[in-house]
């Protein structure tokens, strides 16, 4: 088991159209986002959070994380990795919990993946799977209060 950590009310999310861009200057106009995220993933320092948006209390959050780096240039062979599972009970809304903990450097060529397991008093449990190269490296929303799940999860 990993080192479990709660937050409550440190992560809020702001809609696109509402962010500093990175260039000096006004920002370019964007379409308004509509859509109100249920739960996203935030990466902090070198953890990486899921944050329940929504008004519910999540019965369950659990999750687990693999994935595989090549031992030559030929990709012959893969070796499987993987991380400390972490669960926790009863998460809060506006409640962020830690999911997983990279290494910048050291995980910067693994092919990692996380999976989410979300239960839900009325919904179920819901399942999402996030990565790639190093990791999850930049806020990603899981599933928006519409039903739909975010771009880049699966």
């Amino acid at each position: 088991m990993g080192n479990h950590k709660r937050l409550s009310d440190k992560f809020d999310w702001l809609p696109p159209e509402k962010r500093p861009g990175r260039i000096p200057g006004p920002p370019p106009p964007r379409k308004p986002e509509t859509r109100k995220p249920l739960y996203f993933l935030v990466p902090d320092n070198n953890e990486l959070y899921f944050v329940n948006y929504s008004d519910d209390i999540l019965t369950a959050v659990s999750s687990t994380a693999g994935g595989m780096y090549t031992v030559d240039d030929d990709c012959d062979e893969l070796v499987p990795v993987g991380g400390p599972a972490y669960t926790y009970d009863k998460v809060q809304p506006k409640e962020a919990v830690k999911i997983e903990q990279y290494d910048p450097i050291a995980d910067s060529d693994y092919i990692m993946q996380v999976t989410i397991t979300v239960s839900h008093p009325s919904l179920g449990e819901k399942v999402f799977r996030a990565g790639g190269k190093g990791g999850v490296s930049k806020e990603m929303v899981l599933l928006w209060d519409n039903g739909d799940v975010g771009k880049e999860v699966y």
